[in-house]
This record gives C-alpha cells, structure tokens and sequence, in this order.
C-alpha cells in the first residue's frame, strides 16, 4: 500500500501528522523506506473508511489520542454518524427545486438575452391587444416586420406562447407545492422518517401540457 500521510510517535503518542518525508538514506542515496522511517518515529498512517449508506450517514475521524498503534503503522479510526433529519429535509427540497426549474429550461433555451429581455413587452401588448385590438404594440410591431411576420400572426403567436408558458408553470408550481407539503407532513420523530422523505420524489407534470 503506498501511504501518503505519516505519524510522528513518540513513547505511543502522536504528536503531528504530516505529508511523507522526502528524507534519503546516506548510503544508496534512495528514498528512505518505511521501515526506515519507523526508525525515525514516522508511521505510515493507514485510512480504512468503514462501511456505512452515504444516504443516511456520515463518517467521521475520532481524534488522534483514538487511534490505533501497532509497531508497523497508525490506523485511523472512525464513528458512522446518522445524517440529521433536517440535512435530509434539506436535500430534498433542494432536489425538488432543481427539477421545478429545469422543467421550464425548454421553453427558455435557445433565445439570446436581448431577447429574453423584451419578453415582458411582448406579453404586455399582446395580452393587451387580445382585450383591446386598437391598442398600439410597437415592440411587436417592430419584431413582426423586421422578421416578415405579419403583425396580428406574431401577436397570436406571443399570446399563445404565454398561455402555454403560464400552463406549463402553474403545473410546475403546484407540483412543487405539493411535494412541499409532503416533506412538511413527514414527522421527524418516526422511525420511518427519512424513507419516508427518501420516497418523495419529482415526476413531471408536463405530460399533459
């Protein structure tokens, strides 16, 4: 096993650890081994983590004055500690955003920001124009013939757009808030608490939209 951290021990207590030492040996000029390092009190620190659900548990270190020495090398020892109910809750909320906002990426992927950026207007007028068509719509107005759409086919087109955007997020939102809901209701004090978080997870809502 090739080591890269080593003890140094002294009268069974280690007192630092630290990277190998490039030390050589006078004589062959080589590296120094780590039976040679014994000599000086350096033992190869072995790293062993047991065995525990990454999930559900955490490893942790015990301090130095726990581990184990034995006359070849020092062996670190460990405590598997349960993950916190709330670190749980956490990772799961943080997943159900992430999959609420990646639902919408497609319907914004694709446009440059300038684009982007005159979205609101677009909305606006057409929206306006739906209830009212003697309102002005400039913007549309501009965008429509400069690509040569006719003026009323780009409105319908924005309009449409909006509505099925609109859909799509109202979906998106409420299957967020509702999962939500689900991670709240879970009691932290139940035996079965982090299966039960562990089965709250993301389907989309999209299939009907």
């Amino acid at each position: 096993m090739q080591y890269t951290q080593y003890a140094k021990v002294i009268d069974g207590v280690i007192e630092k650890i630290r990277s190998r030492p490039n030390w050589l040996n006078a004589a062959t000029g080589q590296p120094l081994t780590d039976a040679e390092l014994l000599e000086h009190d350096y033992y190869p620190v072995e790293k062993i983590m047991p065995t525990h659900d990454p999930k559900r548990e955490t490893v942790q270190a015990l301090p130095k004055d726990q581990w184990l020495i034995t006359p070849s090398k020092v062996t670190v020892t460990y405590t598997v500690v349960p993950i916190p109910f709330e670190r749980h809750k956490a990772r799961v909320l943080a997943d159900i955003h992430s999959k609420a906002n990646q639902e919408l990426v497609p319907f914004t992927a694709g446009y440059s920001q300038i684009e982007h950026d005159t979205w609101p207007t677009q909305q606006l007028e057409a929206e306006a124009h739906r209830k009212d068509s003697s309102v002005r719509t400039p913007c549309c107005d501009a965008i429509a013939a400069e690509r040569g759409i006719p003026r009323l086919e780009f409105l319908a087109r924005v309009v449409e757009k909006v509505d099925v955007y609109k859909l799509a997020s109202a979906k998106v939102v409420g299957r967020q808030r509702a999962l939500e809901d689900a991670v709240a209701a879970v009691d932290h004090l139940s035996p079965k608490a982090v299966d039960q978080l562990e089965a709250i997870v993301w389907v989309s809502p999209l299939g009907t939209v």
